[in-house]
């Protein structure tokens, strides 16, 4: 079975509605989401005011917030299609930004997955 990872950048439809947008999220989305057969699990993240220095002229600006989904599947079209299809089951919230729409990525691995070395820093002061 072939791994992937679904991005999705995203922000709130007002600062005003951070709390709500993250409860809804988490709560809701999220959940909803991992009924998906080909995803395995789900985590969130928020840009962080630490980031490597950027070219000049590339602005740090757009989305907020990411989501990213765990894939196992053998036919990344087929999930897709899925995705799209079965978007009008899952709970749509005026808490998420529509303009711009949410920015939807789908990757698929590369290689096996590669960790660290847990022995690697030992001894190290």
């Amino acid at each position: 079975m072939a791994r992937g990872i679904l991005l999705v950048f995203s922000n709130p439809s007002s600062t005003d509605r951070l709390a709500e947008f993250n409860q809804w999220y988490d709560g809701t989305h999220l959940p909803e989401f991992l009924r998906l057969g080909s995803v395995n699990a789900a985590r969130r993240f928020e840009l962080s005011a630490n980031q490597m220095p950027l070219p000049p002229g590339v602005p740090l600006a757009g989305r907020r917030f990411l989501a990213a989904y765990e894939i196992d599947t053998d036919d990344f079209a087929a999930l897709s299609e899925e995705i799209m299809a079965t978007a009008k089951d899952r709970t749509q919230s005026d808490v998420l930004e529509r303009d711009p729409l949410p920015l939807a990525l789908l990757f698929e691995q590369l290689g096996p997955e590669q960790r660290a070395d847990p022995s690697v820093g030992e001894g190290v002061a």
